[in-house]
């Protein structure tokens, strides 16, 4: 089902969290996984849209300001 979405897919959006190690492992296999869906696998350099964003968010902080 997913492949399917992926090779509809115009672009990608990957977000990974920069204080989680295993956040960006799931992110490269999501990446690996959206090439293989598209038949790019043996090309170089992929011809794939896609962001990738880092996301780290002080919720602390995001509390206070809500108050």
């Amino acid at each position: 089902m997913r492949d399917q979405y992926i090779k509809s897919g115009d672009g990608f959006l990957l977000v990974y969290s920069i204080t989680d190690h295993s956040s960006s492992h799931s992110v490269t296999a999501f990446h690996e996984q959206i090439i293989a869906a598209r038949g790019e696998k043996d090309k170089i350099i992929p011809q794939i849209p896609l962001v990738l964003v880092g996301n780290k968010v002080r919720l602390n902080i995001f509390f206070c300001m809500l108050a």
